[in-house]
Order: C-alpha cells, then structure tokens, then sequence
C-alpha cells in the first residue's frame, strides 16, 4: 500500500503534466504529439502510445496519473498498487462531484481539463486533511 504523501506527488505530477492545454487529449491515455484538448482521429490513431512511452506528450486525466506513477516508481503500470490507489479515490471524487467517471469527465465534458484538474485538486485537499488527522492522533 502506498503512502498518503505518495499518492500527493503523484496527482501533482499528473497536474502538472495536464497544466498546458496542449498536453492535455481526449479519447486515449497518451499521444506522442501535443493534441491541445483535441480527440484523436483515425488518422492519428499511429500516434496512440502507452503513457510510460517516452516519446508521450499528450495525456488524458488518467493517462497522467499513470505517466507520473510510473515517474516516481518505473514500474509494470498494470501491477502497480499506487496507480490503482490514485484512480479510485480520482474515480470516487469524480463521481461524486460530477456523477461520471474521471475518463467521462475529461472525454466528454466541455470542461473537461478543468474539471479533471479541480478533481486532482480536491483529491489531494483530501489526502493532507487525512494525513493532518493522523499526526493529530499520534
């Protein structure tokens, strides 16, 4: 299990990444072109990449947070205990803000990136109130 202050860098890292709206795509986890909040087309579907690829340089709300786990950890991403952490407390706050999932909420809402980054915001809100509370108890 990872640690609440993990889980804090890595929604930070995945912030950061989506900061410029030209990194920031619709519809895949990672394109190794800057999409500026553009869906992929069909055309494009050769630029598709996984989001530990390093030549990545557009990232969907949950391709991000699995480019900045991998950062932090450089390991097989479909094992990884701290993605899996990360996208359901991102997955939970998503729907309970918007009623959607967070890949809903970044492919399909006009608002999208906003929305995906005020998501990463209230999660990490979150964590450090948790972590605030357990020093208090010690």
């Amino acid at each position: 299990m990872s640690t609440k202050q993990q889980r804090i860098e890595v929604i930070k890292r995945a912030g950061k990444l989506l900061s410029s709206r030209k990194r920031w795509c619709r519809g895949t986890e990672a394109m190794n072109k800057l999409m500026n909040g553009r869906t992929y087309t069909d055309a494009e579907s050769r630029d598709i990449v996984e989001p530990s690829n390093p030549d990545a340089q557009s990232f969907c709300a949950i391709g991000a947070l699995k480019r900045a786990a991998y950062e932090m950890e450089k390991s097989d991403l479909d094992e990884s205990g701290l993605v899996r952490e990360v996208l359901t407390m991102v997955n939970e706050m998503s729907w309970s803000k918007y009623r959607n999932s967070i890949s809903s909420v970044n492919d399909r809402d006009r608002d999208g990136r906003r929305r995906v980054l005020e998501t990463f915001c209230d999660a990490i809100k979150k964590l450090e109130i948790q972590k605030l509370e357990e020093e208090d108890m010690k």
